[in-house]
This record gives C-alpha cells, structure tokens and sequence, in this order.
C-alpha cells in the first residue's frame, strides 16, 4: 500500500478526523481544569541562603569546598540530606507553640533547593498544605542547614586540631623539661658550654611550640569562615497564593498535552483505519485518471447544478473513448447505491440528445417505461437482454469479488466505473475490484466517490416495482414538469 502510505500525512489526518482531534484536545483540558478546582492547595515557603564563595582553604584538608559554583552545589544537596531533615524536625527549630511537627520522612518529599539567578545565592523551599507551615518548615530547614555545616566543619577540620593540640602538648612537655635542665645547669661555671647548648635548644622547642600554636589559630579561622560559608539572607514569610493549583499552568499543560495526544491518536487512527475519506484517497486506491465527487441526493434531484460533475466524467470518458456506447458501474462493496449514479450518468447523456438504457441485472424481468423528451431524447429502465437501439447503455454491477455477475458482464461494457462511498468504502475493497475487472479483461477508466452515507440494502422486490430505480422514473416526471428540458439535467 505505498500509494495509501503517501496520503497518512498529518494534514490529512486531522483535515478527516478533526472531530476526533478537537474533542481529544478539550477533554484533556477540561480534566486539567476540573483537576485545578478539585485539587487542595498546596504552598511553598521559600528562604534564601547566600553562599561565601571567597573561600580558600590553606591547610590543604580541603575536599573539593574550594570556591565557585563545587561549594554551591555542596549545599543544595545538603539541604535534602537526612541529616538536615532530622535536625530541622528535632532540633528546636519548631517551636511548641505554633503546634507545627514534622518528621524527616514525611519532610523529604516537600523539600528542594536550588541555584538563584544571581551568584552565591540558593533557595530552599518547602511544600505544606498551610501558608504558616510552610514558611515555618522551610525557615527550620535553613538554620538546620547551617548548624549542620558547622558539624560538618568541626568533623572536616577535627583530625588536623586533634593533631595540632598533641603537638602543643608535646612540645609544651618538652619546654618544660628543658627549663628544667637550665635551671639545674646555671651558677655552675663548668657548664657554660652545655647551658649556652640547652638554651639554644630551649628556643628552638619556644620556636616550634609558637609555629604550631599559630597553625591552630590558622585552623580556627578556617572553621570560623568554613560555618559562615553560609547564612540566612532572607527568612521565609507565608505566601500570599498557593503555590499548587495553579489554573493557568493546569490549562496550559492540559492543552499541551492534548495537542500532543490528539496528534497520536489522530495519527495512528488514520494509519489503522483505511476508508476512503476524499477524491485522494480513491485516485490511489483506484489508479483511474479520472475521479470525481457526487451526492446521491444531488443525483435524484438532477438540477442544473448538480448533472455537472456527470456531465465532466462523460466529457471525460468521450475523450479517450470516442465510440463509447456502453459503460459498466461497479460498486467497490455491497453497500454502495448504483443507480442515483447510473441515474446521473444517463441524465448527462440523455441532455445531449442521446438515447440511454440503465440495466440492472438484480431488477426483475420488467420495463419501468420510457420517456421522450423534447428532441427525443429517450431513458429506458430494463433487465437484462434489452432490445432496442440506444446510444449508450449504462449496467450496473455488484463487486466481483462478492458476486461474479460482474465479470460476466465484462463484455457488455467498453469501460467500467467504481463507485465508492466515502466514510464507508475501504481502500482495500477499491483495490480489489479494480484489480479484478482489470484481470477480466475491462478498463476501469474512472472512479465516482459518492459523498452521502450509505443508506439500508434495498428489500427484496415484492412485485410492485416500487424499488427498481426510482431515480429514472424521476427523470420521466421531470422530463414532463420543465418545459425547455433537454435531458435531465437542465
């Protein structure tokens, strides 16, 4: 079906099945928007934290909190960490009063953080079903932030101060122990080389002991400016509005997501379902040059207007078959109405001054009658083995791959037409019947898309004649009412 393939473009799938299309795209709306007027609200306190990205380290502990955005991204996952949670919900923060609690599983999923707009600053936020919670909940996240900064510190810089204050202690015994031994040395003048040696190494221990107690004053700085890394800027206060529903975010979401869907749907119905829907669909599945759009009503009406598109396709089929005197109408399925179109085809003809008889091989052994126009025009309803001569004989067929009639009568045809009913025929059923009167032995020349829906199969003939082409009795009674008539049609 490459020639089908070629029509499932997005144009035509929505131009067929745009009521599909719209009401996908207002469903998903409307459930958006009932969704933004059931759903409680939900607020969002928000406290901002700045960050002292100056800092540098020179005691070469450091893990990667050197400076830039490494120390901001180290603080918007501590925010959501288990430890900040659990302080924030057990350390005070919350205070009896306000009767707010929480707990550090019920906190995770409210909790997040990110990078502001400008350098150095983050947020926090947190979700609670009350304005006055939620800014309560979010201010405790961000002290527990910064006293959880200043554990973490005291723990980073913990094994080099344990180190140091050793260092002290040692060197401290040492200094004593060496005063010790000057004292013990002076007044006696044999020593004066060993004291001048003990005191030598007395200042290099003073000296060493003032290195180290430096470095511990270096340490304390670093931590010092390691816990004012980060601090409060500005404390959450309760919002205003609630921050979840928002209306307009809910519709706007809820028309993307239904633009998106109906475009699926519409999409893989138009690739599923292969009825003929336009005049397109018919030239691929038929292969015919010619392809035209009738209604069956306009057909049994017959004015002016419309024997047009019949009076175009016999203009047409005359073109490449100038000798045309007789002409097969085949339906595509059973369901297709044959006569308003043998009808329409005859009423051309008949205004042109030819004489046309309509055979339809299912109509019982009688003769409708005939009528003469004006200039003797003549239309005659008849079965089978008509008699007579008549200029174009138009005959009428059901699909051959349900009743072979039609291949049977492929002799009595010059050209075959396909009559398809859009909306209901499939591309699959054209195909068939095409393929098959061209293996016996027809040329399908033209193809007729009948744009009415398809009416109820005809009952069975009770031996009135009330159902065998009422169409052509019509154009008798027409022929009589419009004086200036020529054929049906004018």
């Amino acid at each position: 079906m490459n020639e089908r393939a070629r029509l499932l473009t997005l144009s035509h799938a929505i131009r067929h099945r745009v009521y599909l299309f719209v009401a996908i795209i207002a469903g998903l709306t409307v459930l958006a928007g009932v969704a933004a007027i059931v759903r409680p609200p939900s607020y969002r306190g928000t406290a901002v934290m700045s960050v002292d990205e100056r800092f540098a380290s020179p005691q070469g502990f450091d893990i990667s909190l050197q400076t830039g955005q490494p120390l901001v991204d180290h603080f918007i996952q501590l925010a959501a960490s288990p430890a900040v949670l659990e302080r924030a919900c057990s350390g005070g923060y919350l205070t009896a009063q306000s009767g707010i609690t929480c707990s550090a599983a019920t906190l995770s999923g409210s909790v997040s953080s990110s990078a502001a707009d400008s350098p150095g600053w983050i947020s926090v936020s947190v979700t609670a079903n009350s304005a006055v919670k939620a800014a309560a909940l979010a201010n405790a996240v961000s002290r527990a932030m910064i006293d959880q900064n200043s554990a973490d510190d005291a723990r980073l810089v913990a094994p080099v101060s344990d180190y140091l204050n050793s260092e002290l202690q040692r060197q401290q015994s040492q200094i004593t122990a060496q005063q010790a031994v000057i004292a013990g040395m002076r007044g006696r003048p044999d020593e004066q080389v060993a004291l001048a040696s003990a005191e030598q190494n007395l200042n290099l221990l003073q000296q060493q002991y003032l290195t180290t107690s430096q470095r511990v004053q270096d340490l304390g700085i670093v931590q010092r400016r390691l816990d004012e890394a980060l601090s409060v800027s500005q404390q959450a206060t309760p919002p205003a509005a609630p921050y979840d529903p928002d209306p307009v975010r809910y519709l706007a979401v809820g028309l993307i997501s239904g633009l998106v869907v109906a475009l699926a749907v519409t999409l893989i119905v138009d690739w599923l379902d292969d009825r003929l829907l336009d005049t397109d669909g018919l030239a691929a599945a038929a292969g015919t040059p010619l392809v035209i759009a009738v209604a069956v009503r306009d057909s049994e009406s017959l004015t002016i207007h419309a024997s047009n598109p019949y009076a175009v396709a016999r203009a047409n089929l005359l073109a490449t078959h100038p000798q045309l005197g007789r002409l097969m109408v085949v339906g595509a399925s059973d369901i297709e109405q044959l006569r308003p179109i043998a009808t329409g085809l005859g009423a051309a003809a008949v205004k042109s001054g030819q004489t046309v008889m309509v055979l339809d091989p299912e109509a019982p052994a009688l003769v409708m009658g005939q009528r003469t126009g004006r200039h003797g025009s003549l239309v005659t309803t008849e079965t089978p083995s008509p008699s007579g001569d008549y200029d174009l004989v138009i005959t009428l067929a059901p699909p051959p791959d349900t009743n072979p009639i039609a291949l049977s009568l492929a002799r009595s045809g010059d050209v075959a037409i396909v009559v398809a009913t859009a909306g209901t025929t499939r591309f699959s059923q054209v195909r068939r019947t095409v393929e098959a009167l061209r293996l016996g032995g027809i040329d399908v020349a033209a193809a007729i898309l009948s744009i009415n829906e398809p009416k109820q199969p005809r009952p069975p003939y009770d031996g009135t004649g009330a159902e065998v082409l009422p169409a052509i009795r019509d154009i008798a009674v027409n022929q009589e009412r419009l004086p200036t008539w020529r054929g049906p049609s004018e």
